[in-house]
């Protein structure tokens, strides 16, 4: 029984949580540019940008790797069964004569 990730640690940085409904806010507020790109990031980790910004860049990219391992779908489990649904037959490329 897998559960989701709600949290992930960065070492030396902090632990990684998705940011809140306050936060989401907060950034589409925010115009286009760099700071909006990594405000997700430092929210979760409960910095400012200022702050994110003063990480080292290894820190940042651990930080950002993390932030992006929260938010991604989770794996399939090999032992679920995929209905056939899921996998419709091939459509013909020929129109249908009706």
């Amino acid at each position: 029984m897998s559960q989701d990730l709600t949290e992930i640690e960065v070492e030396g940085v902090g632990i990684m949580r998705l940011p809140s409904m306050w936060h989401w806010e907060r950034i589409k507020a925010m115009p286009r540019g760099p700071n909006k790109a990594i405000a997700p990031a430092a929210f979760g980790l409960g910095m400012t940008i200022r702050q994110f910004k003063r990480l080292p860049a290894e820190k940042q990219r651990e930080a950002i790797q993390a932030y992006y391992k929260l938010t991604s779908r989770p794996s399939p489990r090999s032992d679920r069964k995929v209905p056939a649904a899921a996998f419709p037959g091939r459509m013909s490329a020929c129109p249908r004569s009706e």
